[in-house]
């Protein structure tokens, strides 16, 4: 987690796996609360460790959109430079 994003990963290293993507919310865009505020609300990003929506299913970092790798590699790039 930083100022930009916050992004977990894991891997299963007992047997190798490869490392996935878990949760990244990207902090640079615009967020509103909800109009009719309530104590149940959270900002969920492109993928989300609660596996709440469809589209939060772990993936390999280099299948996020163009904007989170850009994003993640402007911090981390050693992240995506792996073979």
């Amino acid at each position: 987690m930083n100022k930009d994003f916050r992004l977990a990963i894991t891997k299963d290293w007992q047997r190798n796996g490869r490392e996935n993507v878990i949760d990244f919310t990207n902090y640079t865009q615009k967020a509103e609360e909800p109009a009719n505020m309530t104590r149940k609300w959270s900002l969920l990003g492109e993928i989300n460790q609660k596996q709440s929506r469809p589209q939060d299913k772990p993936k390999p970092i280099n299948e996020l959109s163009p904007v989170a790798i850009s994003l993640i590699k402007k911090h981390y790039p050693y992240l995506l430079d792996k073979k």
